[in-house]
């Protein structure tokens, strides 16, 4: 996912840029919710954004909140730490994963009311319900950080997509959702117990309706 990169230095860009530039762009803010499947897996999204252009009416970048829930069917999760025991390369877990965190945005008007998206979570928090096989127990990675790829730490969800403007304030987009879901397992079979990190990432369609003003 190369243009994860970028899209970490547009939310340090919109931290950095000063409060007078900001008041001069137009500002926007937009509510999403969205929904992808496949047939195993699925989540859940409702976010926020904040937007500033840098084009105006042709791009803009945005900083919010997003919130999701993940779940599915069981999946093998690969081994990112220490292989020892009942760790092995690979765990089998019933994922059930509920996070929210601060994200970035891109919206870029390709032609007339037809737009490009992408957003990216960066940090935040990840919980769910412990999962437990003999004596091997999972539970979800409580903190969450976009590091890219294999050494993201938690949840973390990224959206690709183009979007319809139906009206100055309705929208309905589709696309790819890409995410990742971070475990932390513990086996308890010898007599300290050990912790390894594991992770998959899951790709996904999905479709949505934002609104804005």
């Amino acid at each position: 996912m190369p243009i994860a990169r970028s899209a970490s230095f547009l939310g340090l860009l919109l931290l950095l840029m000063p409060g007078s530039l900001l008041r001069a762009q137009a500002l926007r803010m937009s509510w999403d919710a969205s929904a992808g499947f496949d047939g195993d897996a699925g989540r859940f999204s409702l976010a926020g954004f904040r937007h500033v252009g840098i084009v105006p009416d042709r791009w803009s970048v945005g900083l919010g909140l997003r919130a999701t829930a993940y779940g599915g069917a069981p999946a093998d999760f690969r081994n990112r730490g220490t292989v020892t025991g009942a760790l092995t390369d690979r765990v089998s877990i019933d994922p059930a994963v509920y996070g929210i965190n601060v994200a970035v945005a891109t919206d870029l008007r390709v032609a007339g009311p037809v737009h490009l998206e992408f957003n990216l979570d960066l940090a935040g928090f990840a919980a769910g319900p412990q999962r437990r096989s003999g004596s091997v127990e999972a539970r979800p990675s409580n903190g969450s950080l976009f590091l890219y790829e294999s050494r993201d730490r938690g949840s973390l969800n990224s959206e690709l997509a183009v979007s319809l403007v139906l009206s100055p304030r309705f929208r309905l987009r589709a696309g790819s959702s890409h995410y990742v879901l971070g475990y932390s397992v513990t086996d308890h079979s010898s007599g300290a117990p050990q912790v390894s990190r594991y992770q998959r990432f899951f790709t996904v369609p999905f479709l949505a309706i934002s609104m804005g003003r």
